[in-house]
Protein backbone atom coordinates (compact mmCIF):
# COMPACT_ATOMS: atom_id res chain seq x y z
CA UNK A 1 0.00 0.00 0.00
CA UNK A 2 1.35 3.16 -0.60
CA UNK A 3 2.26 5.38 1.64
CA UNK A 4 2.20 9.70 2.68
CA UNK A 5 5.32 10.79 4.67
CA UNK A 6 3.89 13.89 6.88
CA UNK A 7 6.39 15.78 8.20
CA UNK A 8 5.09 17.79 10.67
CA UNK A 9 6.63 21.29 10.83
CA UNK A 10 4.60 21.88 13.96
CA UNK A 11 1.78 23.43 15.51
CA UNK A 12 1.25 26.80 18.07
CA UNK A 13 0.84 29.46 19.75
CA UNK A 14 1.35 32.48 22.38
CA UNK A 15 -0.10 32.74 25.76
CA UNK A 16 -1.20 35.83 27.20
CA UNK A 17 0.27 35.82 30.89
CA UNK A 18 -1.40 38.48 33.02
CA UNK A 19 0.34 39.48 36.41
CA UNK A 20 -2.91 39.48 38.74
CA UNK A 21 -2.77 35.70 37.94
CA UNK A 22 -0.19 33.11 37.85
CA UNK A 23 -2.50 29.81 37.30
CA UNK A 24 -2.93 28.99 34.16
CA UNK A 25 -6.24 27.67 34.47
CA UNK A 26 -7.64 30.74 34.84
CA UNK A 27 -5.21 32.32 32.02
CA UNK A 28 -6.28 29.67 29.51
CA UNK A 29 -9.85 29.75 30.38
CA UNK A 30 -10.20 33.80 30.02
CA UNK A 31 -7.70 34.47 27.15
CA UNK A 32 -7.79 31.63 24.88
CA UNK A 33 -5.78 32.97 21.75
CA UNK A 34 -5.90 30.05 18.97
CA UNK A 35 -8.37 31.58 17.15
CA UNK A 36 -5.73 34.51 15.64
CA UNK A 37 -3.38 31.45 14.34
CA UNK A 38 -3.84 29.52 11.35
CA UNK A 39 -2.76 25.05 10.57
CA UNK A 40 -1.37 25.36 7.19
CA UNK A 41 -0.44 21.96 5.39
CA UNK A 42 1.77 22.03 2.32
CA UNK A 43 2.81 19.20 -0.55
CA UNK A 44 6.40 19.01 -0.44
CA UNK A 45 8.97 17.81 -3.06
CA UNK A 46 11.85 16.24 -0.99
CA UNK A 47 11.27 12.64 0.19
CA UNK A 48 13.58 12.91 3.32
CA UNK A 49 12.54 15.41 6.36
CA UNK A 50 16.04 16.58 6.27
CA UNK A 51 15.13 20.76 7.03
CA UNK A 52 14.95 20.91 3.01
CA UNK A 53 11.34 22.79 2.52
CA UNK A 54 11.21 22.15 -1.35
CA UNK A 55 7.62 23.49 -1.22
CA UNK A 56 5.01 23.01 -3.66
CA UNK A 57 1.96 24.48 -3.21
CA UNK A 58 -0.43 25.28 -0.50
CA UNK A 59 -3.16 22.44 0.28
CA UNK A 60 -4.80 23.83 2.63
CA UNK A 61 -5.04 26.87 5.01
CA UNK A 62 -7.34 26.75 8.13
CA UNK A 63 -7.97 28.82 11.18
CA UNK A 64 -7.76 27.09 14.76
CA UNK A 65 -10.80 27.71 17.17
CA UNK A 66 -10.87 26.28 21.14
CA UNK A 67 -12.82 23.74 21.47
CA UNK A 68 -12.92 22.96 25.65
CA UNK A 69 -11.24 23.21 28.59
CA UNK A 70 -10.68 20.48 30.09
CA UNK A 71 -10.58 21.18 34.34
CA UNK A 72 -9.36 17.70 35.08
CA UNK A 73 -6.09 18.54 32.97
CA UNK A 74 -5.61 22.00 33.39
CA UNK A 75 -5.61 22.06 29.67
CA UNK A 76 -7.52 23.92 26.50
CA UNK A 77 -7.87 21.25 23.25
CA UNK A 78 -8.14 22.86 20.13
CA UNK A 79 -10.85 21.71 17.76
CA UNK A 80 -9.68 18.42 15.40
CA UNK A 81 -8.80 19.55 12.00
CA UNK A 82 -9.58 16.42 9.57
CA UNK A 83 -7.28 16.39 6.75
CA UNK A 84 -8.22 13.55 3.22
CA UNK A 85 -5.50 12.11 1.81
CA UNK A 86 -6.12 12.35 -1.54
CA UNK A 87 -4.51 11.25 -4.73
CA UNK A 88 -2.78 8.39 -6.42
CA UNK A 89 0.71 9.55 -6.12
CA UNK A 90 2.86 9.74 -2.74
CA UNK A 91 3.05 13.04 -1.65
CA UNK A 92 4.96 14.70 1.49
CA UNK A 93 3.15 17.38 3.54
CA UNK A 94 4.33 19.56 5.81
CA UNK A 95 2.04 21.38 8.64
CA UNK A 96 2.53 24.84 10.56
CA UNK A 97 1.02 26.35 12.78
CA UNK A 98 1.64 30.98 12.24
CA UNK A 99 0.11 33.73 13.19
CA UNK A 100 -1.96 35.12 10.83
CA UNK A 101 0.33 37.86 9.33
CA UNK A 102 2.96 35.58 8.29
CA UNK A 103 5.97 33.70 9.74
CA UNK A 104 6.97 35.71 12.57
CA UNK A 105 5.62 32.95 14.95
CA UNK A 106 6.04 29.43 14.19
CA UNK A 107 6.40 26.48 16.66
CA UNK A 108 7.30 22.78 15.40
CA UNK A 109 8.29 19.34 16.64
CA UNK A 110 11.37 19.20 17.93
CA UNK A 111 12.81 16.09 16.48
CA UNK A 112 13.54 14.31 13.52
CA UNK A 113 12.00 10.96 14.00
CA UNK A 114 8.62 9.27 13.15
CA UNK A 115 5.48 9.87 15.21
CA UNK A 116 4.36 7.68 16.68
CA UNK A 117 -0.49 7.63 16.09
CA UNK A 118 -2.20 8.72 19.87
CA UNK A 119 1.20 10.23 21.40
CA UNK A 120 1.25 13.60 22.65
CA UNK A 121 4.63 15.56 21.24
CA UNK A 122 5.66 19.25 22.62
CA UNK A 123 5.62 22.09 20.03
CA UNK A 124 8.55 24.46 20.25
CA UNK A 125 9.24 27.78 18.94
CA UNK A 126 9.63 26.19 15.18
CA UNK A 127 13.04 28.35 13.51
CA UNK A 128 14.88 26.89 16.33
CA UNK A 129 14.10 23.14 16.04
CA UNK A 130 14.21 23.16 12.54
CA UNK A 131 17.78 24.30 12.50
CA UNK A 132 18.99 21.60 14.92
CA UNK A 133 16.73 18.73 13.80
CA UNK A 134 15.08 18.98 10.68
CA UNK A 135 11.19 18.00 10.71
CA UNK A 136 9.54 14.92 12.68
CA UNK A 137 6.76 13.08 10.41
CA UNK A 138 4.03 10.53 10.07
CA UNK A 139 3.21 8.19 7.80
CA UNK A 140 -0.08 7.26 6.65
CA UNK A 141 -1.88 5.32 3.72
CA UNK A 142 -3.09 7.09 0.93
CA UNK A 143 -6.78 7.57 0.68
CA UNK A 144 -7.13 7.49 4.30
CA UNK A 145 -7.22 10.65 6.83
CA UNK A 146 -5.76 12.07 9.67
CA UNK A 147 -6.71 13.73 12.53
CA UNK A 148 -4.84 16.33 14.23
CA UNK A 149 -5.57 17.24 17.82
CA UNK A 150 -3.43 20.57 19.54
CA UNK A 151 -3.65 21.28 23.65
CA UNK A 152 -1.64 23.74 25.85
CA UNK A 153 -1.04 22.87 29.71
CA UNK A 154 1.39 23.96 32.02
CA UNK A 155 2.41 26.64 29.65
CA UNK A 156 3.53 24.14 26.74
CA UNK A 157 2.14 23.27 23.21
CA UNK A 158 1.53 19.90 22.60
CA UNK A 159 0.13 17.83 19.17
CA UNK A 160 -1.19 14.47 18.17
CA UNK A 161 -2.66 12.70 15.09
CA UNK A 162 -4.75 9.45 14.71
CA UNK A 163 -5.12 8.10 11.14
CA UNK A 164 -7.60 6.45 9.63
CA UNK A 165 -7.11 3.86 6.84
CA UNK A 166 -8.29 4.28 3.74
CA UNK A 167 -11.17 2.15 2.50
CA UNK A 168 -10.42 -0.66 -0.05
CA UNK A 169 -11.99 0.43 -3.39
CA UNK A 170 -12.32 -2.03 -6.57
CA UNK A 171 -14.67 -1.95 -10.04
CA UNK A 172 -14.49 -4.70 -12.30
CA UNK A 173 -15.53 -4.65 -16.05
CA UNK A 174 -14.76 -6.82 -18.93
CA UNK A 175 -12.81 -9.73 -16.56
CA UNK A 176 -10.64 -7.01 -15.17
CA UNK A 177 -10.24 -5.50 -11.87
CA UNK A 178 -9.08 -2.27 -11.63
CA UNK A 179 -8.25 -0.51 -8.33
CA UNK A 180 -10.15 2.94 -7.71
CA UNK A 181 -8.21 6.16 -6.00
CA UNK A 182 -9.38 8.62 -4.01
CA UNK A 183 -9.76 12.20 -5.76
CA UNK A 184 -12.11 13.70 -3.76
CA UNK A 185 -13.29 13.34 0.31
CA UNK A 186 -15.39 10.43 -0.71
CA UNK A 187 -15.01 10.15 -3.96
CA UNK A 188 -12.89 7.33 -5.64
CA UNK A 189 -12.61 6.74 -9.44
CA UNK A 190 -11.06 3.91 -11.56
CA UNK A 191 -10.41 4.29 -15.42
CA UNK A 192 -11.90 1.51 -17.91
CA UNK A 193 -11.29 1.22 -21.65
CA UNK A 194 -14.34 0.42 -23.64
CA UNK A 195 -14.20 -3.09 -24.94
CA UNK A 196 -17.03 -2.15 -27.94
CA UNK A 197 -19.34 0.09 -28.50
CA UNK A 198 -22.86 0.27 -27.00
CA UNK A 199 -23.27 -1.28 -23.12
CA UNK A 200 -20.27 -0.62 -20.53
CA UNK A 201 -21.41 -2.36 -17.79
CA UNK A 202 -18.73 -2.07 -14.19
CA UNK A 203 -19.91 -3.36 -10.26
CA UNK A 204 -17.84 -2.41 -7.70
CA UNK A 205 -16.46 -3.04 -4.36
CA UNK A 206 -17.04 -0.84 -1.76
CA UNK A 207 -14.08 -1.90 1.46
CA UNK A 208 -15.96 -5.37 1.25
CA UNK A 209 -19.32 -4.68 0.11
CA UNK A 210 -20.92 -5.43 -3.15
CA UNK A 211 -22.83 -2.43 -5.02
CA UNK A 212 -25.23 -2.66 -7.38
CA UNK A 213 -23.73 -2.72 -11.18
CA UNK A 214 -24.36 0.69 -13.16
CA UNK A 215 -23.40 0.24 -17.45
CA UNK A 216 -24.34 2.52 -19.92
CA UNK A 217 -25.49 2.27 -23.37
CA UNK A 218 -23.72 4.27 -25.72
CA UNK A 219 -20.23 3.67 -24.98
CA UNK A 220 -17.43 3.88 -27.86
CA UNK A 221 -15.22 1.56 -28.37
CA UNK A 222 -11.40 2.31 -27.12
CA UNK A 223 -12.18 5.68 -25.52
CA UNK A 224 -11.27 5.74 -21.94
CA UNK A 225 -14.47 6.16 -19.34
CA UNK A 226 -13.87 7.35 -15.53
CA UNK A 227 -15.92 4.97 -13.13
CA UNK A 228 -16.61 7.33 -10.21
CA UNK A 229 -17.34 5.71 -6.58
CA UNK A 230 -19.07 8.45 -4.92
CA UNK A 231 -19.44 8.23 -0.72
CA UNK A 232 -20.69 11.45 -0.27
CA UNK A 233 -24.17 11.15 0.54
CA UNK A 234 -22.70 8.33 3.54
CA UNK A 235 -21.41 4.64 2.81
CA UNK A 236 -24.85 3.49 2.79
CA UNK A 237 -25.74 5.54 -0.15
CA UNK A 238 -22.77 5.14 -2.40
CA UNK A 239 -23.33 5.59 -5.85
CA UNK A 240 -21.46 4.56 -9.26
CA UNK A 241 -21.25 7.33 -11.81
CA UNK A 242 -19.57 6.30 -15.48
CA UNK A 243 -18.25 9.43 -17.33
CA UNK A 244 -16.38 9.44 -20.77
CA UNK A 245 -12.82 10.57 -19.56
CA UNK A 246 -11.83 13.82 -21.17
CA UNK A 247 -8.53 16.32 -20.66
CA UNK A 248 -8.64 19.31 -18.03
CA UNK A 249 -8.94 22.45 -20.78
CA UNK A 250 -7.04 26.06 -18.98
CA UNK A 251 -6.84 29.50 -21.16
CA UNK A 252 -3.54 31.42 -20.76
CA UNK A 253 -3.23 35.64 -21.82
CA UNK A 254 -5.35 38.50 -22.15
CA UNK A 255 -8.02 36.83 -20.00
CA UNK A 256 -6.37 37.05 -16.56
CA UNK A 257 -2.92 38.45 -15.09
CA UNK A 258 0.70 37.60 -16.96
CA UNK A 259 1.05 33.52 -16.85
CA UNK A 260 -2.37 32.62 -14.61
CA UNK A 261 -3.74 29.23 -16.21
CA UNK A 262 -7.81 29.60 -15.58
CA UNK A 263 -9.10 26.11 -15.84
CA UNK A 264 -12.16 25.86 -18.20
CA UNK A 265 -15.37 25.28 -16.18
CA UNK A 266 -17.88 23.89 -18.04
CA UNK A 267 -17.96 19.96 -18.81
CA UNK A 268 -19.60 17.56 -20.70
CA UNK A 269 -19.72 13.75 -20.93
CA UNK A 270 -18.68 13.92 -25.05
CA UNK A 271 -15.45 15.58 -24.76
CA UNK A 272 -16.49 19.35 -24.69
CA UNK A 273 -14.49 22.25 -22.33
CA UNK A 274 -16.14 25.81 -22.31
CA UNK A 275 -15.08 29.10 -20.89
CA UNK A 276 -17.27 31.97 -20.72
CA UNK A 277 -16.06 35.82 -20.46
CA UNK A 278 -17.21 39.35 -20.62
CA UNK A 279 -14.90 41.12 -22.76
CA UNK A 280 -12.70 44.07 -21.18
CA UNK A 281 -10.68 46.49 -23.34
CA UNK A 282 -8.37 46.45 -19.86
CA UNK A 283 -7.47 42.37 -20.75
CA UNK A 284 -3.86 43.49 -21.50
CA UNK A 285 -1.51 40.96 -20.58
CA UNK A 286 -0.42 39.69 -23.25
CA UNK A 287 -0.62 42.94 -25.28
CA UNK A 288 -4.02 42.88 -26.28
CA UNK A 289 -6.91 45.18 -25.65
CA UNK A 290 -9.32 47.25 -27.87
CA UNK A 291 -11.47 44.44 -28.96
CA UNK A 292 -8.17 42.00 -29.69
CA UNK A 293 -7.64 39.01 -27.30
CA UNK A 294 -4.30 37.18 -27.20
CA UNK A 295 -4.49 33.87 -25.41
CA UNK A 296 -3.33 30.40 -25.43
CA UNK A 297 -4.94 27.23 -24.95
CA UNK A 298 -3.17 24.09 -22.62
CA UNK A 299 -4.07 20.73 -21.44
CA UNK A 300 -1.41 20.99 -18.24
CA UNK A 301 -1.89 24.66 -16.28
CA UNK A 302 2.25 25.87 -16.15
CA UNK A 303 3.22 23.05 -18.55
CA UNK A 304 4.00 25.11 -21.96
CA UNK A 305 4.81 21.70 -24.04
CA UNK A 306 1.14 21.34 -23.50
CA UNK A 307 -0.05 24.42 -25.48
CA UNK A 308 -2.84 23.85 -28.03
CA UNK A 309 -1.48 25.96 -30.93
CA UNK A 310 2.07 24.84 -30.38
CA UNK A 311 1.09 21.85 -32.55
CA UNK A 312 -0.49 23.66 -35.52
CA UNK A 313 -4.05 23.02 -34.52
CA UNK A 314 -6.62 25.67 -35.85
CA UNK A 315 -9.28 28.20 -34.33
CA UNK A 316 -12.54 28.32 -36.37
CA UNK A 317 -14.78 31.17 -35.96
CA UNK A 318 -18.51 31.11 -35.90
CA UNK A 319 -21.13 32.95 -35.36
CA UNK A 320 -20.87 34.09 -39.57
CA UNK A 321 -18.25 37.29 -40.00
CA UNK A 322 -18.34 39.41 -36.69
CA UNK A 323 -15.32 37.36 -35.12
CA UNK A 324 -12.02 36.61 -37.16
CA UNK A 325 -9.22 34.27 -35.28
CA UNK A 326 -5.99 33.49 -36.44
CA UNK A 327 -3.10 31.39 -35.01
CA UNK A 328 -0.34 34.03 -34.56
CA UNK A 329 3.32 32.93 -32.87
CA UNK A 330 1.75 30.20 -31.44
CA UNK A 331 -0.90 31.65 -30.14
CA UNK A 332 -4.64 32.78 -30.69
CA UNK A 333 -5.81 36.05 -31.57
CA UNK A 334 -9.66 36.81 -31.36
CA UNK A 335 -10.26 40.61 -32.99
CA UNK A 336 -14.05 42.05 -33.16
CA UNK A 337 -14.20 41.90 -29.83
CA UNK A 338 -17.13 44.48 -28.08
CA UNK A 339 -16.62 45.98 -24.84
CA UNK A 340 -19.07 43.99 -22.41
CA UNK A 341 -19.91 41.68 -24.07
CA UNK A 342 -20.16 37.77 -23.26
CA UNK A 343 -18.53 35.07 -25.64
CA UNK A 344 -17.71 31.87 -25.01
CA UNK A 345 -14.77 29.44 -26.02
CA UNK A 346 -15.63 26.13 -26.55
CA UNK A 347 -13.30 23.22 -26.78
CA UNK A 348 -14.14 19.34 -28.37
CA UNK A 349 -11.35 17.05 -27.20
CA UNK A 350 -14.04 14.05 -28.05
CA UNK A 351 -11.51 13.12 -31.15
CA UNK A 352 -8.65 11.79 -28.79
CA UNK A 353 -8.82 13.16 -25.35
CA UNK A 354 -4.82 12.63 -24.77
CA UNK A 355 -4.02 13.90 -28.40
CA UNK A 356 -4.23 17.66 -27.96
CA UNK A 357 -3.84 17.92 -31.80
CA UNK A 358 -7.33 16.74 -32.72
CA UNK A 359 -9.00 19.02 -30.58
CA UNK A 360 -11.27 21.87 -32.02
CA UNK A 361 -11.90 25.23 -30.52
CA UNK A 362 -14.44 27.97 -31.21
CA UNK A 363 -15.95 30.68 -30.50
CA UNK A 364 -19.32 32.42 -29.55
CA UNK A 365 -20.97 35.86 -28.88
CA UNK A 366 -23.61 35.62 -26.56
CA UNK A 367 -24.20 32.13 -25.67
CA UNK A 368 -27.21 30.17 -25.30
CA UNK A 369 -27.90 27.49 -23.34
CA UNK A 370 -30.50 24.60 -23.25
CA UNK A 371 -31.74 22.43 -20.45
CA UNK A 372 -33.99 19.68 -19.93
CA UNK A 373 -34.78 16.71 -21.77
CA UNK A 374 -33.06 17.57 -24.89
CA UNK A 375 -29.46 18.85 -23.29
CA UNK A 376 -27.68 15.50 -23.59
CA UNK A 377 -28.03 15.32 -27.41
CA UNK A 378 -24.28 16.35 -28.18
CA UNK A 379 -22.97 16.31 -24.69
CA UNK A 380 -24.15 15.75 -21.29
CA UNK A 381 -27.44 13.12 -20.42
CA UNK A 382 -27.29 14.01 -16.55
CA UNK A 383 -30.65 15.61 -15.48
CA UNK A 384 -29.95 19.90 -15.16
CA UNK A 385 -26.96 20.03 -17.16
CA UNK A 386 -26.94 23.33 -19.15
CA UNK A 387 -25.59 22.70 -22.42
CA UNK A 388 -24.02 25.56 -25.16
CA UNK A 389 -25.50 25.63 -28.57
CA UNK A 390 -23.05 25.46 -30.73
CA UNK A 391 -24.50 26.45 -34.14
CA UNK A 392 -25.03 30.53 -34.25
CA UNK A 393 -25.60 33.24 -36.43
CA UNK A 394 -26.04 36.63 -36.54
CA UNK A 395 -28.50 38.27 -39.06
CA UNK A 396 -28.86 41.37 -40.62
CA UNK A 397 -31.66 42.54 -38.81
CA UNK A 398 -28.90 42.47 -35.84
CA UNK A 399 -31.10 39.53 -34.10
CA UNK A 400 -29.05 35.93 -33.62
CA UNK A 401 -29.78 32.40 -34.02
CA UNK A 402 -28.98 29.64 -32.11
CA UNK A 403 -29.78 25.93 -33.46
CA UNK A 404 -29.86 22.96 -31.90
CA UNK A 405 -30.31 19.74 -33.68
CA UNK A 406 -30.13 16.55 -32.66
CA UNK A 407 -32.37 12.69 -33.69
CA UNK A 408 -35.07 12.24 -30.98
CA UNK A 409 -34.35 8.76 -28.82
CA UNK A 410 -37.55 8.75 -25.79
CA UNK A 411 -35.00 5.96 -24.55
CA UNK A 412 -32.36 8.51 -24.11
CA UNK A 413 -33.80 12.18 -23.94
CA UNK A 414 -35.64 12.01 -20.86
CA UNK A 415 -33.91 13.83 -17.90
CA UNK A 416 -36.75 15.56 -17.11
CA UNK A 417 -38.82 12.50 -17.53
CA UNK A 418 -40.59 13.66 -21.05
CA UNK A 419 -41.72 17.15 -19.47
CA UNK A 420 -39.65 19.61 -21.92
CA UNK A 421 -37.06 21.76 -21.67
CA UNK A 422 -35.98 25.52 -21.35
CA UNK A 423 -33.22 28.05 -22.79
CA UNK A 424 -31.09 30.42 -20.73
CA UNK A 425 -28.26 32.91 -21.68
CA UNK A 426 -26.58 31.51 -18.30
CA UNK A 427 -26.22 28.87 -16.04
CA UNK A 428 -28.76 30.25 -13.91
CA UNK A 429 -32.47 28.76 -13.30
CA UNK A 430 -33.70 32.33 -12.38
CA UNK A 431 -32.61 33.06 -15.70
CA UNK A 432 -34.39 30.55 -17.91
CA UNK A 433 -37.17 31.19 -20.56
CA UNK A 434 -40.04 29.02 -21.79
CA UNK A 435 -43.52 29.92 -20.86
CA UNK A 436 -45.66 32.70 -19.17
CA UNK A 437 -46.23 31.32 -15.68
CA UNK A 438 -47.37 27.68 -17.84
CA UNK A 439 -45.90 24.73 -20.43
CA UNK A 440 -45.92 25.76 -23.38
CA UNK A 441 -45.77 23.48 -26.52
CA UNK A 442 -44.46 24.52 -30.37
CA UNK A 443 -46.57 23.41 -33.46
CA UNK A 444 -43.97 21.68 -35.35
CA UNK A 445 -42.57 23.86 -38.90
CA UNK A 446 -44.66 26.61 -37.95
CA UNK A 447 -43.77 29.52 -39.99
CA UNK A 448 -44.28 32.17 -36.95
CA UNK A 449 -41.91 32.44 -34.16
CA UNK A 450 -43.01 31.65 -30.29
CA UNK A 451 -42.16 33.91 -27.91
CA UNK A 452 -40.38 33.36 -24.75
CA UNK A 453 -40.82 34.29 -21.18
CA UNK A 454 -38.41 34.41 -18.35
CA UNK A 455 -39.76 35.80 -14.43
CA UNK A 456 -36.95 38.17 -14.29
CA UNK A 457 -34.63 37.51 -17.59
CA UNK A 458 -31.21 39.65 -17.58
CA UNK A 459 -31.94 40.35 -21.41
CA UNK A 460 -35.02 42.62 -20.09
CA UNK A 461 -37.42 41.69 -22.76
CA UNK A 462 -40.54 38.98 -22.51
CA UNK A 463 -40.51 39.53 -18.78
CA UNK A 464 -43.07 36.93 -17.33
CA UNK A 465 -45.70 36.85 -14.92
CA UNK A 466 -44.62 33.82 -12.98
CA UNK A 467 -42.45 31.00 -13.26
CA UNK A 468 -41.08 29.68 -16.59
CA UNK A 469 -43.01 27.20 -18.14
CA UNK A 470 -41.39 24.23 -19.77
CA UNK A 471 -41.16 24.19 -23.46
CA UNK A 472 -42.54 20.65 -25.31
CA UNK A 473 -43.00 19.66 -29.30
CA UNK A 474 -44.62 16.07 -30.47
CA UNK A 475 -41.66 14.06 -31.64
CA UNK A 476 -41.05 10.86 -32.80
CA UNK A 477 -38.33 8.47 -32.34
CA UNK A 478 -35.95 8.64 -35.19
CA UNK A 479 -37.04 11.79 -36.46
CA UNK A 480 -33.82 14.64 -36.80
CA UNK A 481 -35.71 18.04 -35.42
CA UNK A 482 -34.15 21.39 -34.73
CA UNK A 483 -35.35 23.75 -32.00
CA UNK A 484 -34.08 27.44 -33.43
CA UNK A 485 -34.09 30.35 -30.69
CA UNK A 486 -33.93 33.86 -31.97
CA UNK A 487 -33.08 36.67 -30.04
CA UNK A 488 -33.94 40.01 -31.62
CA UNK A 489 -32.05 43.47 -31.60
CA UNK A 490 -33.86 44.25 -28.26
CA UNK A 491 -33.37 41.26 -26.24
CA UNK A 492 -36.86 39.39 -27.12
CA UNK A 493 -36.18 35.65 -27.34
CA UNK A 494 -38.58 33.40 -29.88
CA UNK A 495 -38.37 29.91 -30.71
CA UNK A 496 -39.40 27.49 -33.88
CA UNK A 497 -38.74 23.45 -34.15
CA UNK A 498 -38.30 22.27 -37.62
CA UNK A 499 -38.15 18.79 -38.59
Amino acid sequence: MKKIIIGALAFAMLFSLVSCSGDLHDVNKRDPLVSEYKLEAWERKDAVPDGTRGWVRSLEIVDLEVDKFDEAESATYYKPVVWNIAGEATILVDFAVHVPDGWTTRYEIDGSEEMKADTWYELVEGMEAEKKNGRSYISTSAGGKITVTLKDSDGKLYIKYESDEPKVVKVAYNSDIYEAKLTDPNVYQARVTAASDGVLKVSADYNGVILDSKQINDAIKDKVYVVEINATKGDDKVEIIITLDTPKVFIVGDIAKDNEFVQFADVTEKGYRAYTFTYKSDMTAWGGGNGTLNFQLSSKAGDWSKVFFKNGSTFDAVNGAWLTAEVKDDNCQLTGLEEDVAYMIIVDCSADPDDISTWKAKTIKKPLYIVGDYSGVEGSLLKNSFFPIMNVKENEDSSTEYTYTFKYDSAKMNAWGGSGFKVAPVTDWSESYGGNDAAITITLNDTNWTPLYSKTGILAANNGEGDTGNINFAAEDGVTYSIITKVDANGKIFMKVTK
